[in-house]
């Protein structure tokens, strides 16, 4: 039987942005699933496009990606673990909510 060592996993996923860089060689920082990874984003040409005329983005917004996870063998426990993460593709941004301005002179 041969030893599992690494897998390379590409599955869509929902990705809520915490931080972002516009240097191409930065990590991003998301909510995945509920735990925090780092991404970078470096692959999607026409997404990098996207960023330098001036699409805006902000703390909250989603992203619909293909994401890429390298996982290691963990023979202690006898499964795989995720050790990276790289966005391949984003298929779509989706703006957070806008949250609605109160008037507090008619309070």
């Amino acid at each position: 039987m041969e030893d599992k060592t690494d897998n390379i996993v590409e599955k869509a996923a929902m990705l809520n942005i915490v931080r972002l860089s516009f240097d191409k060689n930065q990590k991003w920082e998301f909510y995945y699933e509920g735990n925090k990874i780092s991404a970078k984003i470096s692959e999607d040409d026409d997404f990098l496009k996207r960023i330098d005329n001036g699409e805006q983005f902000a703390k909250g917004d989603s992203l619909e990606v293909v994401l890429e996870i390298r996982q290691e063998f963990d023979k202690s426990v006898n499964t795989f673990v995720n050790k990276a993460y790289k966005v391949l593709r984003i298929i779509d941004h989706i703006p957070r909510p806008s949250q609605s301005k109160m008037d507090f002179e008619k309070l």
